[in-house]
């Protein structure tokens, strides 16, 4: 089974929008751009080519979905206090695009490690979810 130390650094690479690949034999962690995504690399093409030859052994964990992001953002700001400064995170959401322009405001704000600190929590929850559903970390036991 995966350590924490090892769904740390898949949540961590998630954040900064890399796909991770986990061996179900290995637990070799791979982190990828996303495929859509990725730019014309050998080392990238290389790559997906090993993990495509080897699909059946693999995991995907994508990045969490543009609504599961935009909850972490609005969980953020329930418990922060009412402010001119909540004010214009709230009125973020209403731009065009929301996550940007959260983003711009917090990391130039006094909430800006608590914002961190709150996000990465999240998106290790969202790895632990995921790598439960795949079998990569034990279920606790429910003892009746």
């Amino acid at each position: 089974m995966l350590s924490e130390l090892q769904i740390s650094e898949i949540a961590e690479n998630l954040v900064i929008g890399l796909v991770a690949f986990v061996n179900k034999d290995t637990l070799e962690i791979k982190s990828l751009p996303d495929i859509s995504l990725a730019l014309d690399n050998d080392w990238i093409d290389s790559e997906i080519e090993l993990i495509h030859k080897d699909w059946a052994h693999y995991c995907r964990i994508d990045l969490p979905s543009h609504d599961e992001v935009l909850n972490y953002m609005h969980e953020f700001l329930v418990d922060m206090d009412e402010s001119e400064l909540k004010e214009m995170l709230k009125q973020s959401f209403k731009h065009f695009n929301p996550v940007h322009d959260f983003k711009l405001i917090i990391e130039h704000s006094p909430y800006r490690d608590a914002w961190i600190h709150f996000r990465n929590g999240k998106y290790f929850d969202y790895a632990v979810q995921t790598l439960k559903a795949h079998g990569l970390i034990m279920r606790p036991k429910v003892y009746k």
